[in-house]
């Protein structure tokens, strides 16, 4: 499978996954466990097109917590037909694992949001360009 398509698999789980996790609030996304296929594909979405200085944590209490971190992809094939320029072809998503123990059969869940502002496209893009220098 090549970049672009491991890239837009993995995000494309989380999405078609995604539920309500609780009906008393308006947590929505991608119930996982430690391990399961889902978790082991976000889990290379993060490590391979994570953008390390946008990784946070955050501890809630001594069972749950959080941590997001930044990812780019590439629609690499309409760089090179020259349908897009690269900064046009790139997106960036936000990725949050949400540790949860009360979610049935799962550790916890995956959200995924598409970043649209192009203030923080410009600071991401300076963040992963200063990565790969």
């Amino acid at each position: 499978m090549s970049v672009y398509k491991e890239f837009y698999h993995a995000l494309g789980l989380i999405q078609s996954n995604s539920k309500r996790i609780w009906n008393d609030s308006c947590d929505f996304g991608c119930p996982v466990k430690v391990n399961d296929k889902t978790w082991n594909w976000a889990k290379q979405l993060t490590e391979f097109y994570g953008i390390e200085a946008t990784k946070q944590k955050r501890i809630i209490d001594t069972r749950n917590a959080e941590v997001s971190i930044i990812v780019s992809g590439m629609d690499e094939w309409a760089v090179s037909d020259e349908i897009k320029t690269v900064e046009e072809a790139t997106e960036f998503y936000k990725i949050t694992y949400f540790k949860a123990p009360k979610i049935k059969d799962a550790d916890g869940f995956f959200t995924a949001e598409k970043i649209t502002d192009k203030k923080l496209i410009k600071e991401y893009t300076h963040l992963q360009n200063k990565q790969y220098a």
